[in-house]
């Protein structure tokens, strides 16, 4: 979301200068030294500060040496993409966090924009979500259950419109850097067709309010279904990190080595551990027959690639991204997760995979324009 925010921006404001905060700007530089976009430190996951800060407004003066204070404080237009970190699904500490920075644009009079966003539920903190939300200039959400929910807790202050996820617009990297990332598969593994994986902890820790984690039987039951599939189809297993970090909490690495380890030696499997770069990730999610993900980017990367895809998720998120595409019959909720649920979707999807391909080649054009229409609200509050 992040690249294709900085790279249109950079593509459609002839002389824009576009600065990014990140909590880990160590990590995050390198991704975007290529396209010229410097990367700030934000300190938005130090709680105390954060809260400090928003209860006395401390450091907010012209003397202070903070890099997101400066930032803000010069910029014509704040832009947050935070997916779907704008809700107590993952604690109130969460939303806390996120909404530091747009409290401070807000603090500092500049205008915001939440753009192409999932947003809530809120228990906790619904007052300060109102009250936050309602100062923004512009929000755009990536589905119709987030327009409804800013009505029910009275959002309705600002510019709100229905758009798309930025991350459809991804633009793969070259084959030639595909090609480096999968030529250690095992011999043949090509010659069948490819399923393709991607998980996360957070489904077997996380769970939605009312809705079982399976915590301690998530992988077995994943990795149950995924073996009955891969051989009664012929199938190669793809196993992708989709997300490395930076705490372990976040690193599918340690639970994507757990799933490989729990299936049949006969069944053949590449799994991708590197850090890669996301047009890289997109690339290679490419590559496969059909996917199965449980990181709502990695779905978007193959859908939008009209690779038939069964999404493993929790919420609302899922189905309100999927739906347009007409595929919200393909996401397994995690109280539904089982092996027999999840083999009885598979096969669903490989038999109708054609038109499944078909209905994304109908659907995705207008998803891919209403995604880019995010821009032409930027472009209006820079204008």
């Amino acid at each position: 979301m992040v690249m294709v925010a900085a790279k249109s921006l950079l593509e459609r404001n002839q002389g824009i200068q576009v600065t990014i905060a990140s909590p880990f700007p160590e990590i995050d530089q390198p991704i975007y030294e290529k396209i010229k976009v410097p990367v700030i430190r934000s300190n938005r996951r130090d709680l105390a500060l954060c809260m400090t800060r928003i209860a006395t407004r401390w450091g907010l003066n012209w003397g202070t040496r903070d890099a997101e204070i400066e930032a803000i404080r010069k910029s014509d237009l704040v832009l947050d993409v935070s997916g779907d970190a704008i809700c107590e699904e993952y604690g109130p500490h969460v939303v806390i966090s996120h909404l530091y920075p747009l409290w401070l644009a807000q603090t500092m009079h500049r205008p915001l924009m939440v753009c192409a966003q999932t947003i809530g539920p809120f228990w906790l903190t619904t007052p300060l979500i109102r009250r936050v939300l309602n100062r923004a200039a512009v929000i755009t959400a990536r589905d119709t259950s987030t327009l409804d929910y800013l009505q029910a807790i009275d959002v309705t202050r600002p510019d709100i419109h229905l758009t798309a996820d930025l991350s459809h617009l991804l633009e793969n990297a070259p084959a030639n850097h595909v090609d480096n990332v999968l030529e250690n598969a095992p011999e043949g593994f090509w010659d069948r067709p490819v399923l393709g994986i991607t998980l996360t902890r957070l489904l077997g820790h996380r769970k939605s309010r009312g809705r079982d984690g399976l915590r301690g039987g998530f992988l077995r039951e994943v990795a149950s279904a995924v073996n009955s599939f891969v051989r009664a189809n012929d199938f190669s297993l793809l196993v992708l990190s989709h997300s490395t970090g930076p705490r372990a909490a976040r690193d599918d690495r340690i639970v994507s080595a757990k799933f490989a380890n729990a299936l049949k030696d006969e069944v053949p499997i590449h799994s991708i551990d590197r850090d890669l770069p996301p047009d890289v990730a997109k690339a290679v999610i490419g590559r496969c027959s059909l996917f199965c993900a449980g990181r709502l980017h990695s779905a978007i990367s193959a859908l939008s690639q009209y690779v038939p895809t069964v999404v493993i998720g929790y919420g609302a998120k899922a189905a309100g991204v999927l739906e347009p595409l007409e595929q919200a019959a393909y996401v397994l909720e995690i109280d539904q997760l089982r092996a027999n649920s999840l083999v009885t979707t598979l096969e669903d999807c490989w038999a109708r995979h054609t038109e499944i391909k078909d209905a994304l080649e109908r659907h995705l054009p207008d998803t891919l324009a209403r995604s880019r229409s995010n821009f032409d609200y930027v472009d209006k509050l820079l204008a």
